[in-house]
């Protein structure tokens, strides 16, 4: 006869027990896989935040300077734009230059094609940036844009109709329907002109009925008449391609702050990076909203001239948080560090900017944190390291 048994309670107890270890084993290694991948996640969007804020900060210096002429105002109504750094402290910095509007993808800096002389001095047309145009025969002839001869897309003829006028702001030859620059309701916008030799001159400008449409076959250029006098045609007007920029100068404000408010204390670790881009009128290059070169720190406590949010700037807004250190550090052309914060003499020698950032974000359940440093530096044309008198 056959005997039938079943696992003895010695036997039960040791194969639970083999089961309870195998399962907390295999519990353990999930949990710790779990962790591991959560930790990864978590460094990944620490690295992507980190390179985020140097990217928006390169990208913005990289305009820094650009547009900005190096020499004296031919009105005499103010002083030299440069240098382009306005404000170099630690942990807040200041510029200017041609910066693309929030809804553009282009800046919207171009070339003057032509400023008709006698009582039509006060206006002037400008080449859009898709063609190119050569100038007709004449000392005082217009510029006509033939964009079938010379371009670098063919746009082909552009009617009458299809020109930046009044009634067409959103022609694909006008500054305003390429998202290029800002206007308001009244049409008014401040454009800074520089001549070969380092002048300039700033206007507001207006385009409106009174200056009408630009004759037939006259493509892709815009004309726009000035508030506050005609600029001086000579400095401007000289009889080659590319003689006069046109810029629209903005100012970028960078503030590194705690959350609550004021300036970000060492040894913090959740500070935020505070940023602002203005464009609006600002015709004083030694006034405080511009900022004047060595002003004090600009911080999101302060609302600079000229700004209001959003036809002339915009509001004071968080580029990142969860930031331990940012450090901007400023050479001179030799790389020799300048001492913070920058003089209004210093300012005029910086040949490049850098910023150390450090980045941290608590593990969530623990108290550790994940940190990713980064540290940027670039070089730029954007005081008069090069020269007093500039470059021309």
């Amino acid at each position: 006869m056959n005997r039938r048994r079943g696992f003895t309670l010695l036997e039960l107890v040791i194969g639970s027990t083999i089961s309870l270890a195998i399962a907390s084993i295999a519990m353990g290694v999930l949990l710790l896989a779990h962790s591991t991948q959560r930790e990864t996640q978590l460094k990944n969007a620490v690295t992507r935040d980190a390179m985020y804020v140097m990217d928006m900060i390169g990208g913005d210096i990289g305009f820094a300077g650009v547009g900005v002429p190096f020499g004296r105002d031919v009105d005499n109504f103010a002083d030299r734009l440069r240098p382009a750094i306005r404000v170099g402290d630690e942990r807040s910095l200041a510029f200017i230059g041609d910066l693309p509007l929030p809804n553009a993808d282009a800046n919207g800096l171009t070339v003057l094609a032509d400023m008709p002389p006698g009582n039509t001095a006060s206006a002037m047309a400008v080449v859009s940036e898709l063609s190119m145009c050569a100038p007709s025969s004449g000392v005082d002839a217009f510029y006509d844009c033939n964009s079938t001869a010379s371009s670098l897309m063919a746009l082909g003829p552009i009617a009458g109709s299809d020109e930046c006028n009044s009634v067409r702001m959103d022609a694909r030859s006008c500054p305003w329907g390429l998202g290029k620059w800002q206007r308001d309701d009244d049409s008014k916008l401040l454009v800074v002109m520089g001549a070969p030799d380092g002048r300039w001159a700033q206007r507001s400008v207006r385009l409106g009925p009174a200056n009408g449409p630009l004759p037939v076959g006259v493509n892709a250029l815009v004309g726009m008449g000035f508030d506050g006098g005609p600029v001086p045609r000579g400095a401007f007007a000289q009889p080659r391609l590319g003689a006069t920029t046109v810029a629209t100068i903005d100012r970028v404000f960078y503030s590194l702050e705690k959350l609550t408010g004021g300036a970000c204390d060492p040894g913090a670790i959740n500070c935020v990076l505070l940023r602002r881009q203005c464009w609006g009128e600002v015709f004083d290059p030694s006034a405080p909203g511009y900022p004047f070169a060595g002003a004090p720190a600009v911080t999101s406590s302060q609302s600079p001239a000229g700004c209001a949010a959003p036809q002339a700037g915009t509001r004071w807004e968080t580029v990142a948080s969860g930031i331990e250190s940012l450090v901007f550090r400023y050479f001179d052309a030799n790389g020799v560090v300048l001492t913070t914060p920058l003089s209004a003499a210093a300012l005029a020698t910086v040949a490049a900017v850098e910023a150390d950032l450090v980045i941290s974000r608590r593990i969530p359940a623990t108290e550790r944190f994940l940190k990713h440093r980064l540290t940027r530096r670039w070089f730029l044309d954007a005081g008069d390291a090069f020269g007093q008198q500039g470059r021309h």
